[in-house]
């Protein structure tokens, strides 16, 4: 049997202000989501922003996107 590795794939999310980001962290460290606040450099949906932007695993994407609207982050 071949062991594979398990690559965890993340995803970013850009934030209007550095506050933001580390509000949404809090938020997401509280429910047990580990997230980073990385550069949004080279990010695609960057429009606007302070140029930082969340990272998290894709697989808790629509539970971190739920936490961030639901405690009021307008852009989740």
């Amino acid at each position: 049997m071949r062991n594979r590795m398990n690559q965890r794939q993340e995803c970013r999310l850009t934030v209007g202000t550095l506050t933001d980001a580390m509000r949404a962290q809090s938020l997401l460290s509280a429910s047990a989501i580990r997230s980073e606040i990385v550069g949004a450099d080279g990010v695609r949906e960057r429009r606007e922003g302070c140029g930082y932007a969340l990272t998290f695993s894709c697989l808790q994407e629509g539970q971190v996107r739920r936490i961030l609207r639901e405690a009021g982050l307008r852009r989740f």
